[in-house]
């Protein structure tokens, strides 16, 4: 139907009444018509493969528009089911981070309980090693003094520093020498 269109827009109009008569076309005038026809005709079929072609992409668009949204039903069921996770994992993620912040405070008591635990052991360590220091050398004293206590009882005199000078003193008194 385009095609008749565009074929009675080329050839001129005449129009036909009762009141004149046929006339003939001279044959220059009739090969100028048959030139139109022909020309019109191939105008139609150039015509024809564009309106062919014009409904081919139409038909194609519409089918990738259907697959388009299609794939836009795809993608906002995808997106919900992501949504639902993540609200899922939200709900989670509230006690983990109470748990977390607990957890962290609690570490942070027991580094200040253990700092003070070791700021208290290292005075204990000092006055442990000082009385230690004092309980051996009171024990050499008790025991050295023990000792040559034992000795002076055994040989009846002592050798201190100074007990030699008497005892030599009292056995000149005496006249050994």
């Amino acid at each position: 139907s385009f095609c008749l269109a565009v074929v009675f827009r080329l050839i001129p109009r005449v129009s036909y009444s009762p009141a004149m008569p046929d006339t003939e076309l001279s044959k220059e005038e009739a090969a100028a018509m048959q030139e139109k026809l022909r020309k019109a005709g191939q105008n139609t079929k150039i015509f024809q493969q564009k309106v062919k072609n014009l409904e081919d992409m139409v038909e194609s668009f519409k089918t990738k528009r259907q697959h388009a949204l299609e794939n836009i039903d795809k993608k906002k069921k995808e997106l919900a089911e992501k949504d639902a996770k993540i609200l899922a994992l939200q709900s989670k993620l509230t006690p983990v981070e109470t748990r977390l912040s607990d957890n962290k405070d609690k570490a942070r008591r027991l580094k200040q309980q253990l700092a003070e635990i070791e700021a208290s052991f290292g005075q204990i360590i000092a006055a442990v090693g000082g009385s230690k220091k004092r309980t051996a050398y009171m024990d050499k004293e008790v025991t050295t003094n023990h000792v040559s206590r034992e000795l002076t009882a055994q040989r009846g005199y002592s050798c201190k520093a100074g007990s030699t000078a008497n005892h030599i003193a009292n056995i000149v008194k005496s006249g050994f020498f």
